[in-house]
């Protein structure tokens, strides 16, 4: 009895100190990604504040981010009201102050 009380135990020790050692990895993940993305937005808004208008691939250039990555960020700008998209797509598509 002594032998299973001390297997499960040991099991059940394993388990608590590698949810410990897996949890901190994703979130110390979770939080290069966020800084990263904030530092990102924050060149955008600096962009913006030195240009009348700007354009998806002027944020790509800027990053070094994909299409959809600039599309993102420009649409979360968007959202918080700092700028608004003129036309709907394609390359004549550009954003401007609010």
């Amino acid at each position: 009895m002594n032998i299973f009380i001390s297997i499960v135990g040991g099991v059940v020790g394993g388990l608590i100190i590698g949810y410990m050692i897996w949890g901190r990895k994703d979130h110390d993940l979770i939080s290069e990604k966020e800084v990263e993305k904030a530092a990102n937005l924050e060149k955008v808004r600096g962009l913006i504040s030195t240009q009348e208008k700007i354009t998806n691939e002027e944020v790509q250039n800027l990053l070094k981010v994909s299409d959809a990555t600039a599309e993102r960020y420009l649409d979360e700008l968007e959202s918080s009201g700092l700028i608004c998209q003129v036309g709907k797509t394609g390359t004549s598509t550009y954003y401007e102050k609010n």
